[in-house]
């Protein structure tokens, strides 16, 4: 998707990182984010050293308990918040339930093997290793500008709650750079991949079908299905019914509660904050979804655009589809 000649000119571009400033850049940033991940690490240690301290009060405790729980035989009591709250013992009252299909299961289950700690330790270097990974196509070769965008602070809330946003972000970098070397069928494996969690890549299909990636789209429904068959066969086809279930109450919680909660991203929050109904403030954000996708499907369609371009504007909207996106505490 990408010629010779234009390949060789988006990498021209980066080459001021290659010098003295880009050192600096990358050297600085490498130093904060290794205290940062350091510090947050060595506190997890701290805090789950004290008496009845199982877990921190992070995110990354509900995958945690999860594992727990799958690998003590009761997969299904995932969907349990009262019974995730038993295994990971922080702050029952607060509303994190199991939200995830079962490939996604199967991911964190070894994780239930190690004490929370050092599941918080491996998730999160692998978490930045994949990153790092999935960044090196992009950097032309040159380090600091490889260790600044793979270390960037932005990374830091993700890593901070242990959520499984950087593994999402490496799959779909992966993705980006398959499909810009065209290799189609490995591009739609990682795409599929992205469908443990779907609301991150909701405009992908558009693109694809821009372009008329077949071999792709086909790659990604195979390993969708396969993400989802073969866990099946692991936990039940009950897991399904109560992941259905979990969604909706989910839903439905996240909407009765929207206009009292903080640090929401969302259009949805802001109509909603200033008085909007929060059936017209939905209303809204499905019209500017539907613009996105409108928005994508055409920038990929165009031979004008380079694929960097293509690239950003697919990853642009991903803010604007997603209509909540926030703490919730309580019910």
């Amino acid at each position: 998707m990408q010629s010779p000649e234009d390949l060789r000119a988006a990498d021209a571009r980066l080459q001021p990182f290659a010098g003295r400033k880009g050192f600096l850049l990358g050297g600085l940033t490498a130093v904060t984010t290794g205290l940062f991940v350091g510090l947050v690490l060595l506190v997890s240690f701290i805090l789950t050293l004290q008496q009845g301290q199982t877990a921190m009060s992070i995110d990354f405790r509900v995958f945690w308990a999860a594992g727990k729980l799958a690998l003590d035989g009761q997969p299904l009591a995932a969907f349990d918040i009262a019974r995730l709250a038993e295994v990971h013992q922080t702050y029952a009252e607060t509303y994190l339930p199991w939200l995830y299909p079962p490939g996604f299961l199967v991911i964190v289950t070894p994780l239930g093997a190690l004490s929370f700690p050092l599941a918080f330790t491996l998730w999160t270097t692998v978490s930045l290793g994949l990153v790092a990974w999935a960044f090196r196509p992009f950097v032309a070769g040159i380090v600091p500008l490889w260790l600044a965008v793979s270390l960037a602070p932005a990374f830091y809330p993700g890593i901070l709650l242990g959520q499984n946003s950087l593994l999402l972000l490496a799959g779909l970098l992966a993705a980006l750079a398959a499909l810009r070397a065209e290799r189609w069928v490995l591009a739609g494996v990682f795409i599929g991949l992205l469908t443990l969690k779907p609301q991150l890549g909701i405009m992908i299909p558009f693109a694809l079908l821009a372009i008329r990636a077949w071999r792709t789209i086909f790659a990604a429904i195979g390993t969708t299905v396969a993400l989802s068959v073969l866990p099946t066969l692991l936990y039940g086809l009950d897991y399904w019914p109560l992941l259905q279930a979990s969604m909706a109450d989910h839903s439905a919680t996240m909407l009765q509660s929207i206009d009292g909660m903080k640090w929401m991203i969302s259009l949805v929050y802001v109509l909603t904050l200033l008085g909007v109904d929060t059936g017209l403030a939905l209303r809204v954000q499905l019209a500017i979804t539907a613009a996105c996708a409108a928005a994508v499907y055409a920038l990929w369609r165009s031979d004008r655009a380079g694929f960097d371009v293509k690239a950003a504007g697919s990853c642009s909207p991903c803010f604007s589809p997603r209509p909540i996106s926030g703490p919730m505490k309580g019910r």
